[in-house]
């Protein structure tokens, strides 16, 4: 048997060559192609981010305007301050009481219920005293007949008298009579007076604006005269109570202003002292300070409360707001603006003011400068800004 002939050679090697041959050639052709789109694809792709990288610089000086919004750094006598928790406190909070003894007929206590000033919180029973009145009235209306006939004889025993008819004896016994009734009329309207009272006792209304902490009675329960019927806070003395270490205490003087935040609330405000508890922890020789605060809707006892404290006398230090702050990884810092341009400025945070930071007095050197306060977490060193109103 002869061999396969391939060019006219007679020759194994020579046609297993021509074999692996016809069956690769498609395949290397197909991979030349993939590697030739692959770099074709790669220069294009760098090239784009170079053109990209080149034209911005990702947030650089040669990027467009950045829109900011601005504020001025001020100076004030301000104090160092330090951050110390709180609890919110209704300084003025009471046991609602009733004035009578009688059974529950209606209430209208709910715990976390803001409620005003004369606004009914329990009805209680009047039937009994109902009946009561009705029979004074009767009483009187007796009484008023028995006097209206008592004048009538009166009147006419003074003409008998005159006339010398009748003993003067007889004329004070009428005269007398007459006004033994007036006084029971007196008498039975002081028991209706009385009885109106009561019954106007048996509204039990709330004594002043306030929030109602809690309640103790449920409709048909009896109760006593004195007996508590819930607790309530008045919302015109609320607090917030910070203990606070005797080392400070100096710093603190009444009527002075601090800020307070409740984050359960998103709430900032002022507050000032109100008095410094005399009865100290023996153990932590810490003593209780109280601030006031405005009432703010939400507001509930023992909520948490941030205090800035003052931790030394007051002097001149910079004030900048708070929003100008940026954190970055070499620690605080602030933006100020300069011939178009945003500046970084690392700074140290020696307390808080309000909505405002405090820094060192020499910060800023002798100028106060305009800082970013909005659009500054997108800035770099360099970069132009645009000032919005």
């Amino acid at each position: 048997m002869s061999l396969p002939t391939v060019q006219g050679k007679n020759s194994l090697g020579t046609y297993t060559e021509h074999v692996l041959a016809c069956a690769f050639k498609p395949l290397l052709k197909l991979v030349i192609w993939d590697v030739s789109m692959l770099k074709k694809s790669g220069l294009t792709i760098l090239l784009l981010l170079g053109n990209i990288i080149g034209v911005h610089s990702f947030g650089g000086a040669d990027a467009p305007p950045a829109r900011v919004r601005v504020a001025n750094a001020t100076l004030d006598q301000v104090s160092k301050s330090q951050e110390f928790t709180g609890i919110v406190d209704f300084s003025r909070s009471s046991a609602i009481s009733s004035e009578r003894e009688a059974l529950v007929e209606e209430i209208f206590l709910e715990e976390g219920r803001l409620v005003k000033k004369g606004d009914i919180l329990v009805r209680l029973n009047t039937d009994l005293l109902q009946v009561d009145r009705q029979a004074i009235e009767y009483q009187i209306a007796e009484v008023q007949a028995n006097l209206a006939l008592k004048e009538i004889e009166v009147s006419r025993q003074k003409k008998l008298w005159e006339e010398k008819a009748v003993t003067r004896q007889d004329y004070d016994n009428v005269y007398f009579g007459a006004q033994a009734l007036k006084a029971a009329e007196s008498t039975l309207r002081s028991r209706l007076k009385r009885t109106d009272i009561e019954l106007e006792k048996s509204l039990i209304r709330a004594p002043a604006d306030g929030l109602i902490l809690s309640r103790n009675v449920d409709v048909g329960q009896w109760v006593s005269l004195g007996g508590t019927v819930g607790r309530f806070a008045s919302l015109s003395e609320v607090s917030v109570e910070v203990s606070l270490p005797e080392a400070i205490l100096k710093f603190l003087r009444e009527r002075d202003f601090v800020s307070v935040s409740i984050d359960a609330l998103d709430v900032s405000t002022q507050a000032f002292l109100q008095t410094i508890l005399p009865d100290g922890d023996l153990r932590s020789k810490t003593f209780r300070a109280r601030f006031l605060i405005p009432w703010q809707d939400g507001m509930l006892q023992n909520m948490t409360a941030k205090v800035e404290i003052p931790t030394s006398y007051k002097s001149e230090r910079v004030l900048v707001p708070r929003s100008a702050l940026v954190q970055s990884p070499q620690g605080p810092m602030v933006y100020k603006v300069v011939d178009g341009a945003a500046q970084p400025v690392p700074v140290q945070v020696l307390g808080y003011y309000g909505r405002n930071v405090i820094l060192d007095k020499d910060v800023f050197g002798e100028s106060m400068p305009t800082l970013v306060i909005e659009g500054n977490e997108r800035l770099s060193p360099g970069r132009l800004v645009e000032v919005i109103q």
